[in-house]
C-alpha cells in the first residue's frame, strides 16, 4: 500500500506508447500471456482506483499511519527499554540513558520507515509502474473496503476543505475500455 501512491500517478507517455505497442495485436498477446482477462481485470481495478483519488490516497494514508504508529507503540517503548538497560551500565552514559535510547530508537525507526515505507517502495514504483499498480490494486481496494467509513470520512472532510480554499479537483477523465487495455498490466 505504500508505493501504490506513486505507481498509479507515475504512468508516462512512453510507458503508454510502449503498452500500445504491446497489445497492437490482441491475438499474439492473448497467445503470449496466457492471463490476459487477469491482467484486463488488474488494469480496470488500478484505473478505478486512479479515478477515485480521495477514496486512493484516504486509503493510503490510513496504511502508512496505522504501520507507523504501530510501530511506535509497540517497537519504541519495548526497543528503548531493552537498549537503556546495556546504556546504563556506561558510567558516563547512566544518567541519560533512558533519552539517548529513547533518541536512537526514534532515530533508526525513522530512518527503516524512511527506506523501507518511502523510498524503496517509490523507486520500485518507477521503474514498473503498471505492474507495481496492478499487482497492489487489489489489496488496496481490499483495505479502501475495510477502512470504508475512516475512508469516506477522510474523502469528505478533504473535499470539505477544498471547497473551503475554493480549490476545484481536476476533472473526470472517466474510464474507458481504451485506457484499460492500454494500461494493460503484465
Amino acid at each position: 500500500p505504500l508505493s501504490a501512491r506513486i505507481e498509479l500517478t507515475s504512468v508516462t507517455r512512453e510507458d503508454l506508447d510502449s503498452l500500445r505497442a504491446r497489445i497492437a495485436d490482441p491475438a499474439l498477446y492473448r497467445q503470449n500471456n496466457l492471463t490476459y482477462q487477469g491482467t484486463l481485470s488488474r488494469a480496470r481495478v488500478a484505473l478505478e482506483l486512479a479515478e477515485s483519488p480521495n477514496t486512493f490516497f484516504s486509503t493510503v494514508q490510513i496504511g502508512i499511519t496505522l504501520v507507523g504508529v504501530l510501530a511506535a507503540v509497540f517497537s519504541g517503548a519495548t526497543l528503548t527499554e531493552k537498549l537503556a538497560g546495556p546504556l546504563k551500565e556506561v558510567a558516563w552514559l547512566a544518567a541519560y540513558a533512558d533519552k539517548v535510547a529513547f533518541a536512537l530508537v526514534v532515530t533508526a525507526l525513522t530512518y527503516f520507515t524512511l527506506v523501507i515505507g518511502e523510498l524503496v517502495p517509490k523507486r520500485l514504483g518507477l521503474g514498473n509502474p503498471e505492474g507495481i499498480a496492478c499487482a497492489l490494486a487489489g489489496p488496496m481496494r481490499w483495505l479502501s473496503n475495510l477502512a470504508s467509513p475512516l475512508v469516506s470520512l477522510l474523502s469528505w472532510s478533504t473535499d470539505t476543505l477544498l471547497k473551503v480554499f475554493r480549490i476545484k479537483p481536476a476533472p473526470d477523465a472517466g474510464i474507458s475500455f481504451a485506457r484499460i487495455e492500454k494500461m494493460s498490466c503484465p
